[in-house]
């Protein structure tokens, strides 16, 4: 079990405690403690309603399938709408209103974008959603059909420099359109740099330039005079290139940009179902394919332990210790998995903010400047 840390009546997990306070915080002018003393307040503050609302949902999710498990066969739409009014789930239409909000990131209030959002309580999904949140505009290009595979452009086993430069060109074109400089491409830039605050593309011919729209340019990582990333700003969400001549894509690139990368969603929220709930539902949904799976085994099994062949006197223990085996552990074991899910739910709930990762904190307190 991993280290808690106690602050303001909140337990944290030491790694998303000690992300914040060293990563996160730093440079946003917010301290970390008086980060987790706002959410232990709007936690003290919103926690029992929140919880109301949930149980309400329970409730009206059990009156839904107990409904439909008492009306089978077609459905009444007329009986149905007035069953949904009863329990609350309709409700009348009513004159025509306006919703202010106050305090509320524009991620959720005013940005219209993709969110993703996975269960609480899978690491798996959580990490390919941060993984996701971010994707290499190289990679995508280059393993696709964006790219024809005409010209001496072919997938092939080992990196093809043809197909990589076609990448590239198609990269240049998006940012020219994206983030496009006041004078000239992107694909004739030599150097990324940083001065007073504002981005400045070296061309190949050694005259400056800028952002077409300066409000583009988001921040930087690395020193000013030779950054190793470049963040941009389009639409809300944001553009990273990254440099580095150390790099294979690096050495034979102008600006020696490496890779391009996208964020594709705007937000990424963490959310979960009760384990008990979602054990019982699992039970359900895989006890067929589980009971099927273990009867066919033996089923399949039968002619081998009934076969009076000199060759198969070797394999018959194997057989019936296989076939019985199991045959009878399938019960034992199912409702072994099932109680041990019921007793592991009656010890732990979830309900967590899935926390940006490192690279978008750095990304985000690289402000221009």
């Amino acid at each position: 079990m991993s280290n808690r840390v106690e602050v303001s009546g909140l337990s944290i997990d030491s790694d998303l405690y000690q992300l914040v306070d060293r990563e996160i915080a730093p440079g946003t002018g917010i301290d970390s403690q008086q980060f987790w003393q706002s959410l232990a307040a709007i936690c003290a503050e919103l926690g029992a309603e929140n919880q109301a609302l949930l149980n309400r949902r329970d409730e009206l999710q059990a009156r839904l399938d107990e409904w439909h498990k008492t009306h089978s066969g077609r459905i009444d739409p007329a009986q149905y709408q007035l069953f949904l009014k009863e329990i609350g789930y309709l409700v009348d239409e009513v004159d025509s209103f306006q919703i202010t909000t106050r305090h509320v990131d524009d991620e959720v209030a005013l940005i219209a974008g993709p969110q993703l959002v996975v269960p609480v309580n899978n690491t798996r999904y959580a990490l390919n959603a941060a993984n996701a949140r971010w994707y290499s505009l190289y990679d995508a290009l280059y393993s696709t059909d964006i790219i024809l595979e005409v010209a001496g452009c072919k997938k092939t086993a080992k990196y093809n420099p043809v197909r990589g430069q076609q990448v590239i060109r198609y990269v240049r074109d998006f940012l020219d359109q994206a983030v496009p400089l006041a004078v000239g491409s992107h694909h004739y830039v030599t150097q990324y740099k940083v001065k007073s605050g504002r981005l400045v593309a070296v061309m190949g011919d050694g005259s400056k330039t800028g952002l077409g729209c300066r409000e583009c340019f988001a921040g930087y990582c690395g020193e000013a005079r030779s950054p190793s990333s470049i963040l941009f700003r389009h639409n809300h969400l944001h553009i990273e290139i990254l440099i580095g001549e150390g790099y294979y894509i690096g050495r034979s690139d102008l600006a020696h940009v490496y890779d391009v990368r996208v964020e594709s969603a705007i937000i990424r929220v963490r959310r979960g179902t009760p384990l008990s709930r979602a054990v019982e539902e699992s039970g359900c949904r895989r006890f067929r394919p589980i009971f099927l799976t273990s009867v066919t085994t033996f089923v399949g099994l039968v002619p081998l332990i009934f076969d009076n062949s000199l060759q198969a006197q070797f394999l018959i223990p194997m057989a019936v210790s296989l076939a019985f085996g199991v045959l009878f552990a399938t019960g034992p074991g199912f409702r072994f998995c099932v109680a041990a899910g019921l007793l592991s739910s009656s010890s732990s709930s979830f309900a967590t903010l899935a926390a940006a990762p490192a690279a978008d904190a750095a990304a985000a307190a690289a402000v221009p400047g």
